[in-house]
Parts: structure tokens; sequence; C-alpha cells
């Protein structure tokens, strides 16, 4: 059993949580849950006087707490900062937060260092008594400097003081070297700092397996090579300082050429073929590349310039049957060009305002807008001649005016049937005569008329327009159906207009629904 001499120094508590749960930072927070804490430890007394819904799990000591809480069996432990992290440092244990030092409640919110003796060892325990007492404060800060603080240094010493392997690294290499029976080697971060770490079995038998373990800070390790490594790299930068000029040169060689080279391509997926040129080069693949390049230049140019005579070819093989489908208008298409590239070659160097802005920018327009002067009349390929030619206004894919002759010819015999009906019934020859004749002759200048007006110009006076109108009220009697003999589009077309019933009488010309045909 031991006795506690007085203490080096005073640490206020404070609370080891899991990294999970960094929340529970105050014995507040602790209430329904498990705190770790050492036997015996007087301050266990004070948490349940002030804390009684805390649920305190006592241990063998303040390692074992830290375990505890590491395990899961705890949800935190209360020990002094400087013991839990030189213990969690010492056994590497993970996984744990040690929070900052917390009030516990009223009275003494402190706990002391100090150190135990054997009780049948009093003269060692009166020795210690005069040595700590005889302690200035400036050696108890040095040591507290030294032992109780978190620098790499002492926490490594430490360690080292304390025999316990400094990283689990050595742990891991231990197990490679016993598989692969060799020595085996690597390196660790410990404390900010790094260190390489060398494992070497020696001793193997039955039941235990020894290693030598070595730990060297890297820096030191390699400390002599560096300068080595350092001189090595300026030697070899001020070679390439004065190497730099020598490759320059040598790089572009290459690279100038293959540069200009590119630019000459571009100007091939651009069609500028004329712009195409060779590029000089001493270097005879490149050399070569360049006339490939430039001989490929002038055989597409070649082969653009074939394809536009073949298109242009076609192109006024189109107009020129155009041209052919009609001899009123035959030339047209060809005139056409010529004189739209007149207006147009005149329009582009016309200073005038209206013209300032019309300008073609290169060859390709000016193509374009040929191309489209040739091809002006193109969809008259798929027209009727009758409506190219426009002979007549009546005129269809027959004219129209045979019809309008036959009605005529109708009411000619009108005119005789009447003649000798009167005739029949004993009215004077003389009368009956002269109102034919006058009939026929008023048919026969109608007619004229008509006919003429079919083959006019397209403009018409209003003293025309009304005598057609006249001369197309009279009527006539039809005897047979206007719905026998058509098409099934024509049938179709009919079907929601009502028939005349027979026999019907007709108008000389008239505008009817079915004469409307839907856009």
């Amino acid at each position: 059993m031991g006795v506690i001499y007085p203490s080096l120094a005073h640490r206020a508590p404070a609370l080891i949580t899991r990294v999970n749960t960094r929340q529970l930072n105050t014995l507040s927070r602790l209430q329904g849950r498990t705190l770790a804490v050492p036997k015996g430890w007087s301050l266990a007394e004070d948490v349940t006087a002030h804390f009684p819904k805390i649920n305190l799990m006592a241990v063998a000591d303040s390692l074992a707490a830290l375990h505890a809480v590491a395990n899961g069996e705890a949800d935190a432990a209360l020990e002094t900062r400087d013991v839990a992290r030189y213990l969690t440092g010492l056994y590497n244990i993970p996984g744990l937060k040690v929070h900052n030092p917390v009030p516990l409640f009223s009275g003494n919110n402190s706990a002391a260092l100090s150190m135990l003796v054997t009780a049948d060892k009093p003269l060692l325990r009166d020795v210690l008594n005069k040595a700590i007492q005889s302690l200035t404060p400036d050696e108890k800060s040095a040591l507290a400097k030294r032992w109780l603080t978190d620098s790499p240094s002492s926490a490594m010493q430490r360690t080292l003081v304390a025999g316990i392997v400094p990283s689990p690294a050595f742990v891991q290499l231990a197990e490679q070297a016993k598989n692969t029976q060799t020595a085996v080697s690597g390196e660790v971060m410990i404390d900010g700092m790094r260190y390489t770490l060398f494992v070497q079995p020696v001793i193997s038998t039955a039941s235990h397996n020894h290693y030598l373990g070595i730990m060297v800070p890297t820096k030191v390790l390699l400390g002599p090579y560096m300068k080595k490594v350092y001189l090595s790299l300026a030697i070899t930068l001020l070679c390439l300082a004065l190497l730099a000029p020598a490759i320059l040169y040598l790089a572009s060689m290459i690279v100038t050429p293959v540069r200009l080279l590119s630019l000459e391509n571009k100007k091939i997926r651009q069609r500028q073929f004329r712009d195409v040129h060779p590029v000089p080069s001493r270097i005879n693949e490149l050399h070569h590349l360049s006339d490939s390049i430039y001989n490929m230049a002038l055989s597409l140019e070649a082969y653009q310039a074939s394809q536009r005579a073949l298109m242009d070819s076609f192109i006024q093989l189109i107009a020129n049957a155009i041209d052919q489908k009609s001899p009123y208008t035959g030339g047209h298409c060809t005139r056409v060009p010529v004189i739209a590239m007149m207006l147009a070659e005149s329009a582009d160097k016309s200073q005038l305002p209206a013209f300032q802005q019309f300008h073609f920018e290169n060859e390709d327009q000016w193509r374009e807008f040929r191309i489209a002067a040739w091809l002006h009349d193109c969809g008259k390929v798929t027209s009727p001649e009758h409506i190219i030619d426009k002979g007549s206004k009546l005129e269809t894919i027959f004219n129209r005016i045979h019809e309008i002759r036959t009605r005529f010819e109708v009411l000619w015999r009108d005119a005789d049937i009447l003649y000798w009906q009167g005739k029949a019934a004993g009215e004077p020859e003389e009368a009956l005569q002269a109102a034919r004749q006058a009939r026929q002759q008023q048919l026969t200048d109608e007619f004229a008329f008509i006919a003429q007006s079919n083959i006019g110009s397209e403009f018409m006076s209003e003293d025309k327009i009304t005598r057609i109108r006249e001369i197309g009220a009279q009527t006539w009697t039809r005897h047979f159906s206007d719905r026998e003999g058509l098409s099934p589009e024509e049938a179709k077309r009919l079907s929601s207009i009502a028939e005349k019933p027979l026999p019907a009488e007709e108008k000389l010309l008239d505008d009817k629904p079915e004469h409307l045909f839907p856009g």
C-alpha cells in the first residue's frame, strides 16, 4: 500500500471522451451516462454528491479508465489533462478526445500530482520529501516543461524512458519480418516528426520471437546525403541553363515548321487553296511533308474547280431546259444571270447612300448570287407548259374557250329553233327572219369579244368587264347531269354542293362554288 507524499504540481481535472462524442465536455451533460473513475479517488464522492444521476464505474487505475472509454464500456473518464495525454500517447490509445479542464463544483477544483512509495521504505520516503521540499520554483518549472507538456521531444523522452514501443508501426513491421524472416523498414510520423524504422528478427524460439528495432529521425538519417543531392541538382540546373540556348534552337527547328504546317493545314480546311505555300525546313522529313501538303492543296483546288464546273453545267442545263419549254420566254433564263451580275457589280461599286452597305465580301458570295440568278426559274421544270406560256386566260390542260364556243353554238341553235317554231305557228316570215339574223349576229359579235379578251393583256377596262358580265348573264338549258363521268377527286370536291334538277338553266358565263379550289 502506497503513501502519498507532498505534491509536485496541481492540475485541474478534465473529461476524456471518444472522438465521436465530443459534446460530452461537461459533467452536467453526463447525467444518465457512465463515468469511469479509479478506485479510491476522492473526487468520486464529490461527483456523486453534485451529480447523482451520473453512473460511476470504478476501475483499477487511470489507464483502465481510458481503456474503458476507448472500448465503449464508459462514456467518459475523469483525469488530469497531463496524465490523460501522457497515457494515451504512451500506450497508443486511439479515438480519445481530451477536453480542456472543466470546473467541477465549488471547493477544490484541482488534483495533486504526487509520488508514491511503498510503506516498507520509510528512509526513501524521507529522502524524497527533502528532495521535493528543496526544489526551487525554476526547477519545478523546468521539470513541468520537460515532463508535463505536449511537445514532441518531451513525449518521445517519456516514451523511451518508460521502455514502451513508441509507435504501433514497430509491431506491424515485426509481423512482416516474422512472415518474411528478413529485415523490413518503413516510415512513421510521430508528434509531427518523421522517423525511419528498421526491424530485424534476431532470436526465434518455439514460444517467443525477438526483434531488433531501430528508430532514427529521417532528417538525421538523410542529412549527409541531401547535401550531395542538392549539389547534384545545382550542377544539373547549371548544365541545363548553359545548354538552354542550344536546346531552344534545336527545338525551334522542329517546332517552327510544325506550327507553320498547322497553319497551312488550317487554310486547306477553310478551302483557301491558293494561299497555301511550302514551308522550308532543314529536316528532310518535314520538308517532304510540306511538299506533300502543298501538292495536296493544288490537287484539291483542281478537284474543287472541276466540281464547280460540273455543278455550273448542270445548273445551266436546267436553265436551258426551262427556256426550251416555252418559245414565248426563250432565252429568259440565260439573259437574267447576265443582267443580274451587271446590276450586282454596279451596286457593289456604287457609292450612293442606298448601296453603301451592299458589298460582296468574297468569291463564294459572288458564286452564290450567280447560281441564284441561274436558278431563279428552276421551279418551272415541274410547271405545265400552258402555265409557263400563258398563251390565253382560259387555257389549262386544254383551252376552255372551246367550251364557251359550244355554249354559243347552243344559243345559235336556240335562235334557229325559235325561228322555226314561230314559222310553224304562222308568225310573219320577215319578222322571224330579222329576229333570227339579229340574234345570231349578236352572238357572233359577243363570241368575238370573248375570244379577243381571252388572248388580251392582263389589264382590262371597266367597260369591258361590264360587257363580259352582261354577256355571261345569258342563260342556256342543260339537259345532262354534270355529276357523271367525274374523277374521284372532282366527285369528292362536288359532294358538298347540291345538284340542280334537270333540265337546269345555266348562265353562259358564271362563277360557281365548284370553281373554287382550297389553298
